[in-house]
């Protein structure tokens, strides 16, 4: 028999295909292909390993699982002798043997684990033949963690009634798993839901001082699901902004300026809206016997159990309107709107100036208008006829948008002016928030201007309410200012052109005594103390009064805070 020798003799060597075609019985050879040498063992068992094979570790298939009582993977790699067993090493130097291990072939073996502890990987993978030799892979097996909570058990705070909630829960995973949120006992207050993206949202109409006790988990989908246990408390709504006040039933909070109500939770409350008032007209010189025109009240809006939304609502106060000038030939300024949200009162109009004596109109307002203004219908001054039949102001209108319903509203027009064809002395008072329009009265020879319209005393049974003006009033139209004579009724026009600085007119009051009064060639009354009133006319070479600003008042019970 021939063998192939190396060229300085001794044993043979090749691949597979190049060991001896017909070797003896213990025949050795060196086989580079497989990377041993091997031994001729006759025909049953073939050419063998002489020297016991080094296995090799170079991957896995499969995920073990934090949770899971059993892990299966399969290993990969090289020379795997049946009888092997397969460790994994934690990065402290704990083992974990498989716990059933089943050689597949050369290259493979499936193993089977218990728990594994997440917090020592990444894990090393040992394979280790009967021979005790073994190959290893260093840090290559990773666990599949368990999702952790961020959000602490325990109470999630207080939610009033009424609110509206939105309260995300927080966890992490490793592996970014998709994580999945459940109420697995126990309820939410009343009206609110858990998504499974763990978010609890609605409105909150659960039970006033009552604590609401669940349990809720997360799931990664690999895990056994992670549960704990949380608590709600449902409280009262509450309510901030504007200055607070109360009665033995309400609660009041009263802006004078711009502001912010912010309740959370939901109640009802009655609500008060109160425009500016308009400032009177002015008096320029040489127009000594026609009056300007008293301011307009701003529009009064209200509404009873009204739906407070939760949040914070914007609050407008309107100032009243200014004056111009008293040279100047204008009437007085709007007063400016006042808001509650979306619901706007509309300020009350200026009152007309003094110039064109027979068809000076006030501004349009919101309410009341301007003074009113015209030719009366008679010219005997003495007559009946002196009711000023034309001299009507601007109407406001409904006061607000057409679109708004289930609010009262007052806005009524100028009143009537006093005067003649003879004398030109014309002059009507605003018209009033509440109440009927201006009107005039009139003494023999005392020419006076007209009335300004009532205001509204009190809002429901608001007595309690006195920071807003006396007597509870708001929203009076102004006096009309006129220049007028109180001496001797017989005395002549040319006597006036003398004499008049020493004969001081008569203006009209403000409605219901909280208007501004107009005047003569006195200075008129302001209407900065009475919320919402127009301002009164002015007098000989005088502007008219500012107008009261405006207010927005919230009433709410205090039962349903808790109070």
């Amino acid at each position: 028999m021939s063998i192939r020798k190396s060229s300085n003799s001794g044993i043979p060597f090749g691949n597979t295909a190049g060991r001896p075609a017909s070797p003896s019985t213990g025949q050795p050879y060196f086989n580079g292909e497989l990377q041993r040498l091997e031994l001729y063992t006759g025909a049953t068992y073939g050419w063998q390993n002489i020297v016991a094979e080094t296995p090799g570790v170079t991957g896995y298939t499969g995920t073990v699982i934090e949770t899971n009582s059993t892990n299966t993977i399969t290993i990969t790699g090289t020379n795997f002798s049946s009888g092997a067993t397969a460790t994994l090493i934690g990065t402290d130097g704990t083992e974990y043997n498989s716990t059933s291990t089943t050689i597949n072939n050369l290259t493979s073996i499936t193993a089977t684990f218990g728990a594994i502890a997440a917090d020592k990987e990444p894990y090393d993978i040992r394979v280790t033949n009967p021979s005790n030799l073994y190959g290893v892979y260093y840090d290559i097996l990773t666990v599949n963690d368990k999702p952790i909570w961020s959000t602490a058990a325990g109470s999630l705070g207080s939610f009033p009634q009424g609110s509206v909630v939105s309260y995300q829960f927080s966890a992490t995973d490793e592996e970014s798993n998709a994580l999945t949120y459940a109420l697995v006992s126990g309820s939410l207050p009343t009206g609110l839901s858990l998504s499974s993206s763990g978010l609890i949202s609605g409105t909150n109409s659960g039970t006033i001082n009552t604590t609401y006790n669940f349990t809720v988990s997360i799931s990664d989908g690999l895990n056994t699901a992670q549960s704990r246990a949380f608590s709600m408390l449902t409280t009262y709504p509450t309510v901030s902004g504007g200055t607070l006040t109360s009665d033995a039933t309400y609660y009041y909070r009263t802006f004078t300026g711009n502001g912010t109500l912010t309740l959370s939770g939901s109640i009802n409350g009655d609500i008060l809206i109160v425009a500016g008032g308009g400032a009177g007209g002015s008096s320029p010189s040489g127009s000594a016997f026609t009056g300007p025109g008293g301011g307009g009240a701003g529009a009064i809006l209200y509404k009873t159990s009204h739906p407070i939304p939760h949040g914070n609502t914007s609050i407008t106060v309107g100032a009243g309107g200014s004056p111009v000038s008293s040279i100047s030939a204008q009437g007085g300024s709007n007063g400016q709107d006042s808001s509650f949200g979306d619901v706007i009162a509309i300020g009350g109009g200026g009152g007309a100036n003094a110039v064109d004596r027979k068809s000076f109109t006030g501004k349009n307002g919101g309410s009341g208008g301007g003074g009113a203004n015209g030719e009366p219908s008679g010219s005997d001054y003495g007559s009946a006829h002196y009711t000023g039949a034309e001299n009507t102001g601007q109407l406001g209108g409904s006061s607000t948008q057409s679109t708004i319903t289930g609010w009262t509203k007052y806005g009524n027009s100028g009143g009537p002016g006093a005067g003649d064809n003879s004398y030109n002395v014309h002059a009507g008072g605003g018209g009033g928030g509440a109440g009927a329009a201006g009107n005039i009265t009139r003494t023999a020879h005392h020419l006076r201007a007209g009335d300004g319209g009532i205001g509204l005393n009190t809002w429901s049974s608001w007595a309690s309410v006195t920071n807003t003006g006396s007597s509870g009033y708001y929203a009076a139209g102004g006096g009309g200012g006129t220049y007028t004579w109180s001496g001797d009724p017989s005395m002549t026009e040319t006597s006036w052109g003398s004499n008049y600085p020493n004969y001081i007119g008569r203006g009209g009051t403000g409605g219901g005594g909280n208007g501004g009064a107009g005047s003569g060639t006195v200075n008129p009354t302001a209407a900065t103390q009475y919320t919402g009133s127009g301002g009164g006319g002015g007098g000989y070479n005088l502007s008219g009064a500012s107008g009261g600003s405006g207010v927005v008042i919230v009433r709410y019970t205090k039962a349903s805070v808790g109070g």
